[in-house]
């Protein structure tokens, strides 16, 4: 009888050990699915859109916009925005899916800090179409391989997921909305050309977004 018991607790503990074991790995697999799509969409900023200054959406676009009409430094504007829609995200779509927004958010922040500080990345083409079609393609890509993985980078990218889970709108066309508005309130505040080729970049990116996410 004793020696059965001591069978039990074994096995047991033995199977308790392979549930962490799994869990680890499933967890370490979904980080590294998110990095690898972060990093499809830092090369689509660096190589594409920021070198050849087309205007952002999201939440940078509107820093850059309330910086012009108010002054408020972006750097702020950008952490409270960023703060308030991780906040719905948490209430409203669910903690892990924030805290691996939050993993997304801040290590795109940090990489992009990085590479700005250290290095002067050129652009791998002028032309602001093929910049525009290119840059898309990839920041669709990293976002959609992220997506499977619930996490965004943040931005309007929570306000997109919160529309698909309440709304029922696809992903790609809740971003095209979201980042569509910040795209008129830059183009009224800095000018029509390149807000007009970030215009285009979003309609490419939020229809791009779905395709991806039904092929993965």
């Amino acid at each position: 009888m004793i020696v059965y018991k001591l069978f039990i607790l074994v096995e047991n503990l033995y199977i308790e050990k392979l549930k962490k074991e799994n869990n680890m790995k499933k967890i370490l697999k979904e980080y590294g699915i998110i990095t690898i799509g972060l990093l499809l969409v830092l090369i689509s900023f660096e190589f594409f859109f920021f070198p050849n200054k087309i205007a952002s959406g999201g939440v940078s676009g509107l820093a850059l916009v309330i910086n012009n009409i108010l002054g408020f430094d972006t750097g702020v504007v950008m952490i409270v925005c960023n703060a308030i829609l991780f906040v719905l995200a948490f209430v409203l779509i669910g903690g892990n899916f924030g805290i691996k927004s939050m993993y997304a958010a801040f290590g795109l922040s940090f990489a992009l800090s990085i590479i700005e500080k250290n290095y002067t990345v050129p652009a791998l083409t002028n032309n602001l179409i093929l910049a525009s079609i290119f840059g898309s393609v990839l920041l669709a890509l990293g976002s959609a391989i992220m997506l499977t993985q619930d996490a965004t980078t943040g931005g309007t990218s929570i306000t997109a997921k919160i529309l698909n889970k309440y709304a029922h709108i696809d992903f790609g066309k809740g971003l095209l909305i979201s980042d569509s508005i910040v795209i008129m309130l830059a183009m009224y505040t800095f000018g029509t050309e390149l807000a007009l080729f970030r215009l285009l970049s979003i309609y490419l990116t939020g229809n791009l977004i779905d395709k991806f996410i039904d092929g993965l």
